[in-house]
């Protein structure tokens, strides 16, 4: 494939990617101590995809940016992500890259996984894909301005009202000849994945944040054993996240004073 064709395989996964968040028969597997829900949905040709819902006193815009063009430094906060790296810059908005995920759950059962995944990343609004560059100094001002957020409800996504803007890094698995299969990892298959910042009505400080997970780890695993693995690891993930979030805050938010 040429770099249009990786770019136009992009924008579909985006699109699915959005089609799935915007379903709504998702169905609750858990509530973390922390107080993100996980839920799951079964679509053919998929399985059972995950969802993991929470609230971010961070701006939707700035989380998106940071997902996408920090991916390589996610190991140095993150030790579920064992190995990280851009194998082929697309575009301003698309990128093929490759990821080692150390798999929770199963006391060590499951091996680590790589995966080289065709990466892409929009802003959408009320679901029509914009051309919209990343604008630095929008969210910095944010960062100027004192919070209007409540913290008591930080936890609870429904007291937040969403205003149609979604800031999606969205990625699905494909065969790319410059990294093939090592002996280091099992090769994995993601079937679709995707980052959500929704903004909130309001309140620019604040965003919904949704994570979409559909990996086939390859191999027999029992049912019982992948769903452990699915939701610890999500836990886990996140719980390096929020904490990678605070840390990033507080840099921005020194910088703009």
């Amino acid at each position: 494939m040429d770099d249009e064709d990786y770019h136009r395989k992009a924008l579909q996964c985006i699109y699915r990617t959005y089609g799935l968040l915007c379903d709504y028969d998702w169905r609750m597997e858990k509530i973390t101590k922390r107080g993100e829900t996980i839920s799951s949905i079964y679509r053919e040709g998929y399985g059972k995809i995950y969802k993991l819902t929470c609230s971010l006193q961070y701006p939707a815009q700035a989380l998106c940016h940071d997902i996408f063009h920090n991916i390589e430094e996610v190991p140095t906060w993150n030790p579920t992500m064992l190995e990280s790296k851009v194998i082929k810059k697309i575009n301003s908005y698309t990128e093929i890259g490759q990821q080692a995920l150390r798999c929770g759950g199963g006391a060590g059962l499951i091996q680590s996984r790589d995966f080289v995944n065709l990466c892409c990343w929009r802003l959408l609004v009320n679901g029509e894909m914009q051309e919209s560059p990343i604008d630095f100094e929008h969210f910095k001002q944010i960062f100027k301005k004192p919070s209007t957020l409540m913290n008591e409800h930080l936890e609870n996504e429904k007291f937040y009202r969403k205003n149609g803007r979604v800031w999606l890094n969205a990625a699905m698995s494909l065969e790319y000849p410059n990294a093939p299969p090592t002996m280091k990892f099992v090769r994995g298959e993601n079937l679709i994945s995707g980052f959500a910042a929704c903004e909130v009505e309001n309140n620019p400080d604040v965003c919904i944040f949704e994570w979409i997970l559909c990996l086939d780890l390859k191999g027999y695993i029992p049912r019982s054993l992948l769903d452990r693995c699915y939701t610890t690891f999500m836990t886990d993930y996140m719980q390096h996240f929020q904490k990678h979030v605070d840390e990033l805050r507080q840099v921005y938010i020194n910088k703009s004073c």
